[in-house]
């Protein structure tokens, strides 16, 4: 009789509502998510309803044939990211309108990991940016093959650019693209930067023109400092920016101080990342000295430092500008813990 008792009052996993079931299954990583549509029917629903779980379809070391478009075509499932990894299109033959309609339809972020991964030929075959209404973000690691696929000059790959909000280019290759080309990306809000030299950052800012970028970050994972004066005095315009995270290998020097203001007039929130030191006419300088020469300029409001050199016991520090002057806080700026990751793999 108690056993009877214990076994009606039991709760299971499956009794659960489903915005309940759903927060669970969004800690899952996303092969997992794809094995739990399997427990039942009722899971099988909630994974393939839910636009809260961002499934990702990796596109990684295969040929987008006749088989395994049908097999797509068929899932239930609705994807939030593509990442395209050695994927060659090239081999199908056939028209993929439909193919790229299904999938593309809930697809937020694409992801492009190589340089074999010919969009050109998808764009060929039926790829349109009607079939990616919700699309916002585009992440490269590949920038010669960002410039090849803009020079062909095919008018989806030109309106997909159009769409993009947030842009990312990760761990650039620099081989020399000579064909010159002009990128309009007139909607692009947030812009991450990830190790690359003076000139890439340079040849990108001359080629691509942002015109609302409100956020950028660059991580300049290279052996010289960042040269400020060669990769802002390009086409980037640095009127509308409000933050602004700068990191690098070796000192921040004095000239820097003044360029912040004379590029980023508005800006809000800086952050500055390095390994050795800051200084002014050969002279350290501390943080807080920074802190005053930075905060003369209004409007800046947090100002954010991080430094990677291992005996340093307190890597973070951060101020604010308040009624009563510059004051220290325990605020730290979001994008430390990225680069302290990135440069600890």
């Amino acid at each position: 009789m108690e056993n009877e008792s214990k076994s009606e009052n039991t709760l299971e996993i499956s009794d659960l509502p489903p915005e309940i079931l759903e927060k669970i299954l969004l800690y899952l990583p996303n092969n997992d998510k794809l094995v739990a549509r399997l427990v039942s029917k009722y899971w099988m629903s909630i994974v393939v309803s839910s636009p809260r779980l961002n499934l990702t379809l990796y596109l990684v070391n295969c040929r987008l044939e006749k088989e395994l478009i049908s097999l797509l075509l068929q899932t239930e499932l609705t994807f939030a990211r593509i990442v395209f990894e050695e994927c060659e299109i090239a081999e199908v033959a056939d028209d993929q309108t439909e193919f790229w309609s299904k999938i593309g339809k809930n697809v937020k972020e694409i992801y492009i990991k190589s340089r074999h991964t010919r969009l050109d030929l998808a764009i060929d075959k039926g790829l349109k940016a009607a079939h990616f209404p919700k699309l916002k973000s585009l992440k490269l690691d590949m920038l010669p093959l960002f410039y090849e696929l803009s020079s062909r000059g095919q008018h989806e790959w030109i309106k997909l650019l159009l769409q993009i909000e947030n842009f990312t280019v990760h761990y650039l290759q620099n081989r020399e693209v000579t064909k010159d080309v002009s990128i309009l990306m007139p909607k692009v809000k947030n812009l991450r930067i990830d190790g690359c030299k003076n000139k890439t950052i340079q040849v990108l800012f001359n080629r691509v023109i942002f015109s609302e970028v409100q956020n950028l970050t660059i991580i300049f994972v290279s052996y010289q400092n960042l040269n400020l004066q060669k990769i802002f005095r390009t086409n980037f315009d640095g009127t509308l920016l409000r933050t602004l995270f700068l990191s690098q290998f070796y000192s921040w020097i004095d000239i820097n101080f003044n360029l912040i203001s004379e590029f980023f007039p508005n800006l809000e929130v800086l952050g500055i990342g390095i390994i050795t030191k800051y200084q002014e006419h050969g002279s350290e300088l501390k943080h807080k000295e920074i802190a005053e020469k930075l905060f003369k300029k209004p409007p800046l409001k947090e100002l954010h430092f991080v430094t990677f050199r291992q005996t340093d016991d307190k890597k973070f520090k951060s101020f604010v500008r308040t009624d009563k002057g510059i004051e220290e806080t325990n605020k730290k700026f979001r994008a430390f813990d990225e680069i302290q990751s990135l440069l600890q793999n």
